[in-house]
């Protein structure tokens, strides 16, 4: 009678210890995946923001070497113009037509580094919340299968 007794209790104990250490395995194999997913999206993002950032910067480059080029031309075009007196009104035209060219690629390069970083902000909530919500669901089941393996115990 008393070693069915403690056959039964060296089961259950085993039982137990079985179901805890699994149960711990799937947590850290959990964790393990979400740190691995965050640092993915992590390094994605970057990776995007810094080539979006090198294209921006190469846009403003070429914009101001076109504004140099502007103020070059119209220096010139305002010596030719001093000595034509008709083709005054054609050049200034021409010239203001260019300034509201370059400052619309400015406004628009602006407003592209902008849409860039809300894009990096929104996608990094996204990836946070979608991980925490995965984690969440996993260490429900771990929960549940554990509780599930101890009832039956």
């Amino acid at each position: 009678m008393v070693v069915v007794v403690v056959v039964v209790v060296v089961v259950v104990v085993v039982v137990v210890v079985v179901v805890v250490v699994v149960a711990v395995v799937v947590v850290v194999v959990v964790v393990i995946i979400v740190v691995v997913v965050v640092v993915v999206v992590e390094v994605v993002v970057v990776v995007v923001v810094v080539v979006v950032e090198v294209v921006v910067v190469v846009v403003v480059v070429v914009v101001v070497v076109v504004v140099v080029v502007v103020v070059v031309v119209v220096v010139v075009v305002v010596v030719v113009v001093v000595v034509a007196g008709v083709v005054v009104v054609v050049v200034v035209v021409v010239v203001v037509v260019v300034v509201l060219v370059v400052v619309v690629v400015v406004v628009v390069v602006v407003v592209v580094v902008v849409v860039v970083e809300v894009v990096k902000v929104v996608v990094v909530v996204v990836v946070v919340v979608v991980v925490v919500v995965v984690a969440a669901a996993a260490a429900e089941v771990v929960a549940v299968v554990v509780v599930f393996v101890l009832v039956l115990v």
